[in-house]
């Protein structure tokens, strides 16, 4: 909101609220999507890295100890690439939704994929 709206600070927050509590539920069911899309995509490299460490914690041959470094090395990079991807699209992913809040187009998504998963909240804050 800071940046694409080119408001102050203060500002920037209210509306920013004012757009949350508008689509509240979509956006909390997103990020929990998200989330768990995440986890479980990143488990197999957090049991390569546990198997890693595994391995250099009982092993006694140096060749054990330097597999298992690079088990947890591969584990690492592969969570650091995982980490930046889903950055990537989260933040994709919210420039989405909050064009789609104030009215704007949705460039390369369909607006009525966003349709069905905002619904305005009736009560305080509320559209009209």
């Amino acid at each position: 909101v800071l940046v694409a709206e080119d408001l102050g600070p203060i500002d920037a927050v209210k509306r920013s609220s004012q757009l949350l509590r508008q689509t509240w539920g979509s956006s909390l069911r997103t990020t929990l999507r998200f989330g768990l899309i995440q986890l479980a995509i990143m488990i197999p490299a957090l049991i390569v890295g546990i198997i890693g460490v595994a391995i250099i914690a009982t092993s006694a041959s140096s060749a054990a100890v330097a597999f298992g470094v690079v088990l947890v090395v591969i584990a690492a990079l592969a969570l650091i690439a995982m980490g930046m991807v889903f950055s990537a699209i989260s933040t994709y992913a919210r420039a989405l939704i909050y064009r789609y809040a104030v009215g704007l187009s949705t460039p390369g998504v369909p607006a009525d994929l966003f349709a069905g998963a905002f619904k305005p909240r009736k009560g305080r804050g509320a559209i009209a």
